[in-house]
């Protein structure tokens, strides 16, 4: 079971419902986010089997991207690390570019997300 706590709250409409969720799920959970102060305490307090780190902004709606070399402005390997002492995989949410899968390695992830945007785009136009 994956929440996905983005700011728009499209996914999930209460914050709390990622807590309330965590009290039924019976198989791996999955909470999804952007590393905020306020995701780190839901994911430290929940220490859900797995976390998903995101770099959507506030205002997105859904994820339309993913991590970037250009854009981390926070160090992944200090907060990956926080998560993992909680016991949890860490997965990074990546735009599909070998560096990318290098700098999460780097990191210290467990595991990747691709983003496939781009793919689907390319994929819609050779039709």
């Amino acid at each position: 079971i994956s929440a996905c706590l983005v700011g728009s709250e499209m996914c999930i409409r209460d914050r709390n419902d990622a807590y309330e969720i965590s009290k039924v799920v019976t198989t791996e959970y999955n909470i999804e986010g952007y590393p905020d102060n306020r995701f780190i305490k839901i994911v430290n307090d929940i220490k859900p089997e797995q976390v998903t780190l995101v770099p959507d902004a506030p205002d997105v709606v859904t994820s339309n991207r993913g991590w970037k070399k250009s854009d981390i402005d926070l160090d992944l390997s200090e907060v990956i690390s926080s998560i993992k002492k909680n016991g949890s995989k860490v997965s990074l949410f990546v735009d599909p570019t070998i560096s990318m899968v290098d700098l999460a390695l780097e990191c210290g992830a467990d595991r990747i997300e691709l983003y496939t945007g781009t793919y689907a785009e390319f994929f819609k136009k050779d039709k």
